[in-house]
């Protein structure tokens, strides 16, 4: 007996594994959400309380929906015909109202030193949040930066070589390897979970520097970071990597970036509730990596006097 619910809105890259005609199977099933995958795409079904996202579609099921106890298996087949994606034997989802999700533009771009400030001010209003778990405290901690766990001191070294890498490729060196160093391949993978911490730390950084237009850096750590993390073994960790090297990465780290360059510090403790609903850690190692290539960006730009990108614009979409 299926259960029948509606599909709210998706991202544009979830979207591609609802179109009609495509099949494939469930590819894992969590308390609270649960993947599709066709042909290597990925798309994660959940409740409002899943967050918007590149790859994440929101239904009506009530909040409280338990996935994993429904019954639901990995494996499972599904197919997506008469707007409706149908689970075999478990549930279908109507996708005739289903929004397209993507991120709204970003606002005018700020002076280095107001971003500045602006990350100033973040990083005291989270100071006091940080969680124990992960990279923040390792990588957000101020002048307490510590690495307190085996993940954290295996993480440290290749995010300094990182920062560093990124510095000289904003400020275009002519001494500066136009390829990542190799030690970021100790990141990819690195640490337990869906989406380890290493993986979402790259896809912050990534998504930074999209925002601020640093594209020739971007492409680079993108392309370097993708083949990585495949080469690492996680699929779904691969397609947010992906994602955000399309320039899509979740709702709350866009409007967190967005509230940056505009510098609307009030919004900062709203914008990190919505970030600690990310995952276990997810949204706070990608909050690492974002905050780690917008040092670089300030650094540079006051010392060289590089100018951002006036303004920014939509991801592109791509079918």
């Amino acid at each position: 007996m299926s259960h029948h619910f509606r599909l709210l809105s998706c991202g544009t890259i979830g979207g591609r594994v609802l179109r009609a005609g495509t099949t494939g199977t469930v590819a894992a099933v969590f308390s609270s959400s649960f993947y599709l995958e066709s042909e290597g795409r990925f798309v994660c079904i959940g409740t409002e309380t899943l967050g918007l996202g590149p790859l994440n579609a929101i239904c009506d099921a009530p909040g409280k929906t338990d996935w994993l106890a429904s019954g639901l298996r990995d494996g499972t087949p599904f197919i997506a015909i008469d707007r409706s994606v149908r689970i075999r034997g478990s549930f279908a989802f109507e996708t005739a109202a289903m929004e397209s999700w993507h991120p709204r533009p970003y606002p005018e771009a700020p002076h280095p030193a107001d971003l500045r400030r602006n990350l100033q001010e973040l990083r005291r209003v989270m100071a006091a949040r940080l969680p124990d778990q992960g990279l923040a405290h390792c990588v957000l901690g101020g002048q307490n930066r510590r690495p307190t766990t085996p993940l954290a001191k295996a993480a440290r070294g290749p995010i300094e070589e990182l920062r560093t890498w990124l510095e000289m490729a904003l400020a275009r060196s002519p001494n500066h390897d136009p390829y990542p160093p190799p030690a970021m391949d100790a990141l990819a993978g690195l640490g337990p979970g869906l989406t380890p911490s290493g993986d979402d730390f790259l896809g912050g950084t990534i998504l930074a520097l999209d925002a601020v237009g640093a594209d020739a850096a971007r492409t680079r750590l993108a392309a370097s970071a993708c083949d990585d993390v495949h080469r690492a073994g996680n699929r779904i960790s691969t397609a947010h990597v992906r994602a955000a090297a399309e320039g899509y990465g979740s709702a709350a780290i866009h409007e967190l970036l967005g509230e940056l360059r505009a510098g609307r510090t009030v919004t900062y403790p709203e914008r990190l509730d919505a970030i600690d609903r990310i995952g276990h850690c997810s949204g706070w190692d990608t909050l690492c990596g974002v905050i780690t290539a917008l040092d670089a960006v300030v650094a540079v730009s006051e010392r060289d006097g590089i100018p951002a990108r006036p303004a920014s614009t939509p991801p592109i979409v791509r079918p």
